[in-house]
């Protein structure tokens, strides 16, 4: 049985995809680190500085980013399959 020869497309999606998912993984990596490095500053001894209100909106803000985000790869809330029109 011969194996079905790819289009040049197809190739370029899949090498594509495979660039693209190691980024995002690379990105999540990074983003976990830096939340470990600011948690660790924020605890320290000395404490290096003060949360305010800022520092929690801005954390509000980056989680809804990562729902949406998370909700599109996994199809879940508004990206689920029974809530496209």
């Amino acid at each position: 049985m011969k194996a079905k020869k790819k289009s040049a497309k197809q190739e370029t999606a899949k090498a594509r995809y495979g660039i693209h998912r190691m980024r995002i993984l690379v990105l999540l990596k990074k983003i976990e680190e830096g939340l470990e490095k600011d948690q660790a500053a924020f605890k320290g001894p000395e404490g290096l500085y003060e949360k305010n209100w800022g520092f929690v909106g801005s954390l509000a803000e980056w989680a809804d980013r990562l729902q949406e985000i998370s909700d599109a790869i996994n199809q879940e809330g508004e990206h689920a399959p029974e809530n496209r029109a």
